[in-house]
């Protein structure tokens, strides 16, 4: 039968933010999405992977001006594609700064 591509069919995500000091906030963010289709070279219609994605990430602000952030992506190293043929990432960390003037 016919579906619609890149749409699942079951989708959810749970995010937690929390303030445990005054300028920090640290995070907890979960992303399901599952029965997803994807034309393909040999198939109209082709069941992709589910993504299953955790995060977890703080950030603290220093001052008004600037702002310093940890986050740590896709923890259970799943190999899903958004689009069929482009995988993403696996375990991914990430950190910077940030300056508003």
């Amino acid at each position: 039968g016919r579906k619609a591509w890149y749409k699942p069919g079951v989708e959810a995500r749970l995010r937690a933010d929390v303030h445990p000091v005054d300028r920090l906030t640290v995070f907890a963010d979960y992303r399901l999405e599952a029965l997803r289709y994807a034309p393909t070279a040999t198939a109209f219609s082709r069941m992709m992977d589910p993504i299953n994605d955790l995060s977890f990430g703080a950030n603290y602000k220093m001052n008004k001006e600037v702002g310093i952030f940890m986050h740590v992506n896709n923890l259970l190293d799943q190999r899903y594609q958004v689009y069929y043929g482009y995988p993403v990432h696996g375990f991914t960390a990430l950190v910077g700064g940030s300056v508003s003037f």
